[in-house]
């Protein structure tokens, strides 16, 4: 996979790596496969490259986030050696960047992960802040117990996963509704 006009970031997989992705992934989930399995697994992730560009744009993304995390810490690192740096205080966050950043925590409070369930969730960032806020309402009565554990699931999940996002608080607004306070890591 990957492009191969001049001046472009190639990204391979080998049919080597893919092998072993599928494979690391039968042992992760703890399933006990067939060769008809495997090669059926296999079928499908081959397709799937070949048929979609889903990967592609995907990767992409991925990269750029990674550019963007490189040069934020490149800059902090190097400003003090340039005669003059100005900065704004406000920062203008790429609508592409922010939308990634709606999508994992979607995903997120989706998850399968977090044994509560929301009726309703709403999302907005703030730019001055420069933080993410989410309101979660739920069925159930939230105490601090609940907010806290809950907390603690968001924590965990985020450090298991690729992510920008960090948590910085969480907060009761009313006996079902919760805020959660993310911030940008870049």
């Amino acid at each position: 996979m990957g492009n191969q006009e001049a001046g472009k970031i190639e990204i391979s997989l080998s049919p080597e790596n893919l092998l072993q992705i599928i494979g690391d992934w039968f042992k992760a989930k703890r399933i006990f496969y067939s060769d008809e399995m495997f090669y059926d697994y296999n079928n499908m992730v081959k397709d799937k490259l070949a048929e979609t560009n889903e990967m592609i744009e995907y990767l992409n993304i991925k990269i750029q986030e990674k550019v963007f995390q490189w040069l934020s810490v490149h800059h902090s690192n190097r400003k003090d050696v340039y005669q003059k740096v100005d900065e704004k205080d406000e920062e203008l966050v790429p609508a592409w960047f922010l939308q990634e950043r709606f999508k994992e925590l979607e995903m997120m409070i989706s998850s399968k992960f977090f044994s509560y369930g929301f009726k309703d969730i709403a999302m907005e960032y703030d730019s001055v802040l420069k933080q993410f806020i989410v309101s979660l309402f739920s069925d159930k009565e939230m105490d601090e117990m609940s907010l806290s554990v809950l907390s603690s699931d968001i924590q965990a999940y985020l450090e298991n996963q690729l992510t920008l996002l960090k948590l910085e608080s969480t907060k009761i607004l009313e006996e079902k509704q919760i805020e959660l306070v993310f911030s940008l890591i870049w």
